[in-house]
């Protein structure tokens, strides 16, 4: 199921969409059966089922108490929106000057700021939530022009979550904020 999820083929996530309900129905195993389900739900969003994706995160806030599962389901939304919120500034380069979008970009620039830095700021010891959170808020605010809070972020990722370095090019993108300031 992860191989066919790694994939870029959309039969290949419809498959591990498949191998992950059947893991997650038939399985004896706790731990296994919640990994089956968050595959499941990332299978979801490759296949671009987001009201699927929304439903089976409002499900899983009502009924699951693994805080991991529940951050997991809200990182896949929020994922969801960077994605659109990309296409919106990439599609209104001058977002700034115009009074007729400016507002949008603002408003779901702050949401998705709100819901990639939840993890860090309530769940600290979730690291592996708390780590992609700032990561995705870095991108977040260099996709809008913030280069000083991306490297702030990225600051906090590598100073708190030390062990988590070595699943991000840090160097990467920290050159290019570097020179961007």
């Amino acid at each position: 199921a992860g191989i066919c999820l790694a994939t870029g083929e959309r039969d290949d996530h419809a498959e591990a969409h498949r191998l992950y309900a059947i893991i997650e129905q038939g399985d004896w195993n706790a731990k296994r059966k919640a990994l089956a389900k968050r595959g499941r739900l990332k299978a979801l969003v490759k296949l671009g089922a987001v009201e699927e994706v929304m439903a089976e995160a409002k499900r899983i806030a009502a009924e699951d108490d693994d805080p991991g599962l529940l951050l997991d389901a809200r990182h896949v939304l929020a994922l969801a929106d960077f994605e659109r919120f990309s296409k919106l500034v990439s599609d209104n380069p001058k977002w700034i000057e115009d009074e007729g979008i400016r507002e949008r970009v603002e408003n779901e620039y702050n949401m998705l700021i709100d819901r990639f830095l939840q993890p860090f700021l309530f769940y600290g010891t979730e690291s592996v939530a708390a780590a992609r959170g700032l990561w995705h808020a870095a991108k977040t605010y260099d996709l809008i022009g913030q280069q000083a809070r991306a490297l702030e972020c990225l600051s906090d990722l590598e100073n708190l979550y030390p062990q988590k370095k070595s699943e991000y090019p840090f160097a990467e993108i920290r050159g290019k904020l570097s020179t961007e300031k």
